[in-house]
C-alpha cells in the first residue's frame, strides 16, 4: 500500500500593533543639571506569525496607510487647525515594503556565501519585520476612520491581500 504524503506549507498571518513608548528622544545637553524630560514616541510594528507546520523561508509584503501615522512624515500643514485624528486619517497614503530579508548575497565566486540571507520563521513562532516611530496616539488610534491595505507573500504560496481597520490594531506596552 502506498502512503499518501501531504506536503506541509507555512500558514503565516500578519498583525499590526502599536507599542507604547517604544522610542525615547532626549536632548543632547552638555549641562548635567538639565531637567528637560525626554519625549516618548510609539512604535508602529508589523509582526508575522507562522501558524502552519512548516518553515517559512521567504516572507515579503507591502503596506499602504496614511503617512500621518508616522512621526517623521507628519507636517504642520497636515494639522492646520484640525483635530489630530482627523488630520492623520486624511493624509496622503504611503507605501512601505517589509520582509525577513537580512543581507545581500555574496557576489564574488571566491567569497564565502552568507549562510543567512533570509531569517526563517519556525512553526508557532513570531517575527517582527517592521518598526517605525509613530505619533503617540495610544488608544485614540482606534478613532481613525481608515484602513491599512496589505499584501503578504510567503515562499511559493499564493499572495494574501487584505485590509485591517485601525480599530482592530492592538495597542501594547513596551516589554523590553
Amino acid at each position: 500500500m502506498a502512503k499518501e504524503v501531504v506536503a506541509s506549507s507555512p500558514d503565516v498571518e500578519v498583525r499590526f500593533q502599536i507599542t507604547v513608548d517604544a522610542y525615547c528622544y532626549r536632548s543632547e545637553s552638555p549641562l548635567p543639571f538639565d531637567t528637560r524630560e525626554p519625549t516618548y514616541f510609539d512604535g508602529f510594528e508589523i509582526v508575522v506569525r507562522n501558524k502552519g507546520n512548516a518553515l517559512a523561508r521567504h516572507i515579503q509584503g507591502t503596506i499602504e496607510l496614511p503617512r500621518g501615522i508616522f512621526f517623521d512624515y507628519l507636517t504642520e500643514m497636515d494639522l492646520k487647525d484640525r483635530d489630530l485624528v482627523t488630520a492623520i486619517a486624511q493624509t496622503k497614503p504611503i507605501k512601505f515594503d517589509f520582509s525577513n530579508y537580512l543581507r545581500e548575497p555574496t557576489h564574488h565566486y571566491l567569497a564565502k556565501p552568507n549562510p543567512l540571507e533570509w531569517k526563517p520563521l519556525l512553526p508557532g513562532r513570531e517575527l517582527e519585520l517592521f518598526s517605525k516611530k509613530a505619533v503617540p496616539l495610544r488608544d485614540r488610534l482606534h478613532e481613525i476612520d481608515s484602513a491599512i491595505r496589505w499584501e503578504l507573500a510567503v515562499d511559493n504560496c499564493s499572495i494574501q491581500r487584505g485590509e485591517t481597520r485601525f480599530a482592530d490594531i492592538l495597542v501594547v506596552t513596551d516589554s523590553k
